[in-house]
């Protein structure tokens, strides 16, 4: 006989097919119960012969009795599906190795274990690729993970073994993750499966980490005095002075392995600036020339009474006259008139001169112009800063220059140093230089300090350290800052480059 289904309850309820019959005699009850559900059970059957004042309990009794004997049915369908496919993948807790060092200064190793679960990892279905956009911290071992992964309609996963196509649960140990792996998903059927590759994403370079490349050693860079440089849309131009004459050569900012002179042989010592859409050189004797790629140049004007350019906005020049005056040129170097400065022209760099061109966050069309460098004066110990703002919309808005001066209560003044260089850098300013002068008592190249108040202090920045090679003693630098985020150190003595970078801005 088959077991009674759960149906039975509910026919003890008014179903039509149960039937109670009850025969009184000589004071007893007999019970004779028939119920079915008329599905595939058979009619369970309970008699009972009981005392009248036991007829409730009974009754009682008999519908649990009848409830208990349904609850089972043999024949209930179970679901198979046939469709597989990775729902989600993550990793769990991992252990990281940090090298740091201890307060006496000391190198030390820490092993440490954290939760790396928060990290996504994307699922691309059509190409079976799984794979974490944020990659994980460097120095993490992925070597022993243990995945959470989940399948559609509680599919089964499996991970391929690396060296052979044989198969294991991959909830059955730890996996290795040091190269890209093979998980395979099949159906709750069994009916076929998807294969899906992993690859787990470890950075190879650690956050705020500064890296040095040593490229070609430049013969026609050693002897080249005041030796500058300079970045323009996807170059990078190297000027000094060589046996009286000014002389420039260019690259690729992707290469920095082969350079090539340009046709800028001019009469005394060059400079450059640039506004972004052109770049500008005036040689010693006033012949201005521009360039819209940095390798070809044409002539512009001749000012004589122009020594030295400064600086640049989008839409003026500035440069030095013989007499100490600045000059603007809103002509791109036609003509030229006096500028107005807030403080007196004495207090202008004559030497050592870096401008820079900050386009304001708040308003497209206006432009903060800085200008550092020294006044070449035996008594000052630092350099001095000057700043402008220009409104390239309207030329009734330009402003006067502004004198940042030091004083004796500033605290992390910019050193007058030999040769100083001043680039713009992930969002802040780096100054390098060589030997103090006037009363500056700074070791030549020491370090590379930065400031993020357009000049005003500057602070000695660990990450920045000079590339292996490099030497001192070896007469000065240039330090460049290109357009995608590298720094490049350029030596007039050795003929040496490097090209380096901070992690971080480099990472896609």
């Amino acid at each position: 006989m088959a077991k009674p289904c759960r149906d039975d309850f509910a026919m003890l309820n008014g179903n039509k097919k149960e039937k109670q019959i009850i025969h009184q005699t000589r004071g007893r009850h007999v019970i004779r119960l028939f119920a079915g559900c008329g599905k595939q059970c058979s009619p369970t059957i309970y008699f009972f012969l009981m005392d009248k004042r036991n007829l409730f309990i009974t009754l009682i009794l008999a519908t649990l009795t009848m409830l208990t004997s349904c609850l089972s049915d043999d024949n209930q369908e179970v679901v198979y599906y046939d469709d597989a496919a990775i729902t989600s993948f993550s990793i769990g807790t991992l252990t990281r190795t940090v090298y740091s060092k201890t307060t006496a200064g000391k190198d030390t190793v820490i092993e440490s274990s954290s939760d790396y679960s928060a990290y996504a990892f994307t699922i691309d279905h059509d190409n079976g690729y799984i794979y974490n956009l944020d990659s994980l911290p460097t120095n993490v071992h992925i070597d022993k993970c243990l995945p959470t992964v989940y399948a559609k309609n509680s599919g089964y996963v499996y991970v391929k073994n690396i060296d052979n196509d044989s198969l294991k649960a991959v909830a059955a140990d730890s996996v290795d993750f040091t190269v890209p792996r093979v998980l395979r998903c099949y159906a709750n059927d069994g009916s076929w499966y998807r294969d899906y590759t992993v690859e787990v994403r470890v950075h190879k370079e650690a956050q705020d980490s500064l890296y040095w490349q040593a490229k070609a050693t430049q013969e026609a860079f050693k002897g080249l005095e005041g030796l500058r440089g300079i970045a323009f849309r996807d170059k990078l131009i190297a000027y000094g002075m060589a046996d009286g004459k000014g002389k420039a050569f260019v690259t690729s900012a992707n290469d920095g392995n082969t350079w090539t002179e340009l046709p800028l042989k001019t009469e005394g010592e060059l400079s450059m600036v640039t506004n972004g859409v052109a770049l500008f050189a005036l040689s010693a004797n006033g012949m201005l020339f521009s360039s819209e790629d940095g390798e070809k140049w044409q002539e512009v004007a001749r000012q004589e009474g122009l020594t030295t350019l400064m600086a640049a906005s989008r839409s003026e020049l500035y440069a030095l006259s013989a007499d100490g005056r600045m000059m603007k040129s809103a002509s791109f170097g036609v003509s030229w008139v006096e500028d107005e400065l807030e403080a007196g022209k004495n207090n202008l760099p004559k030497r050592d001169i870096t401008g820079l061109m900050l386009q304001a966050k708040t308003n497209a069309d206006v432009d903060k112009v800085i200008l550092i460098g020294n006044r070449g004066v035996e008594e000052d110990s630092t350099a001095v800063v000057w700043s402008k703002v220009v409104d390239n919309s309207s030329s009734a808005y330009s402003q006067k220059w502004m004198y940042q001066p030091f004083t004796q209560a500033s605290w992390h003044k910019a050193p007058a140093l030999e040769a100083l260089c001043v680039v713009y850098y992930e969002g802040r300013m780096l100054l390098m230089g060589g030997k103090g002068i006037g009363t500056c008592k700074e070791e030549p190249y020491s370090k590379i300090l930065s400031s993020t108040d357009n000049g005003l202090t500057w602070y000695a920045d660990e990450r920045y350290y000079m590339p292996e090679g490099f030497s001192s003693l070896y007469g000065t630098y240039a330090l460049v800052a290109d357009n995608d985020n590298h720094l490049w150190i350029l030596s007039g003595a050795t003929g040496q480059v490097w090209r380096g970078y901070l992690s971080q801005l480099t990472w896609k």
